[in-house]
């Protein structure tokens, strides 16, 4: 009795422990979906100080001035954003109990992904929240680099191909008209003569 009594408890307390470790990946989750509602222009604001910032090669990454249906529209992706993260955590703790527990949900067990998920807000979380200017401004400045050193000439390649494949076609659509009326120019001739010199057979053939 002692020994199924302490492997129980073992259980219960690797349970509590797997919960307080979802709990805080439920966390990591929620600033995932932080970065990219900000990058998105909804939730946290960018740092205006960094916006001012000029990079060599690509300048200043300053964000859009947005209007009135693109603040609408920022709050109805967050909206959009909040609610497939709830969707996700419901699917992924469902997932959760039924593989640890078998579909069985404890308080203790739902106190304990709470507390993971508290521990990591105000661990990680804040770190992340301080610092989500800098990750965007980092993010956007990687993206501006593969704009200019990869995106941009493959964009002038494509132009320079597009133009010169254009002037090739071009000058061939010239030469093939140009060779189907001399063709049409030939055969139209040689009918008209045919048909000329039929005409005068038969006109000579009747006078003699």
């Amino acid at each position: 009795m002692k020994n199924d009594l302490r492997v129980f408890t073992e259980a219960e307390i690797r349970l509590i422990a797997y919960s307080i470790l979802f709990g805080f990946a439920a966390g990591v989750l929620y600033d995932v979906f932080r970065i990219v509602r900000t990058f998105f222009g909804c939730g946290l604001v960018r740092d205006a100080k960094l916006s001012e910032v000029s990079l060599p090669l690509i300048g200043k990454i300053r964000p859009r001035n947005k209007g009135r249906v693109e603040k609408e529209l920022s709050n109805s992706l967050l909206f959009v954003f909040d609610i497939l993260y709830m969707l996700i955590f419901a699917a992924a703790i469902t997932v959760y109990y039924y593989s640890a527990s078998d579909g069985i949900v404890r308080w203790y067990t739902l106190t304990a992904v709470g507390i993971g998920f508290f521990l990591y807000m105000k661990t990680v979380g804040v770190l992340t929240k301080n610092t989500i200017g800098t990750i965007l401004f980092v993010i956007s400045a990687v993206g501006g680099y593969i704009g200019f050193f990869v995106i941009k000439p493959i964009r002038a390649l494509i132009k320079m191909y597009k133009k010169s494949i254009g002037r090739l076609r071009k000058i061939l659509l010239r030469r093939r008209s140009r060779a189907l009326t001399e063709k049409y120019m030939k055969i139209t001739l040689k009918n008209k003569f045919d048909d000329i010199t039929s005409r005068v057979k038969e006109f000579c053939g009747d006078k003699i």
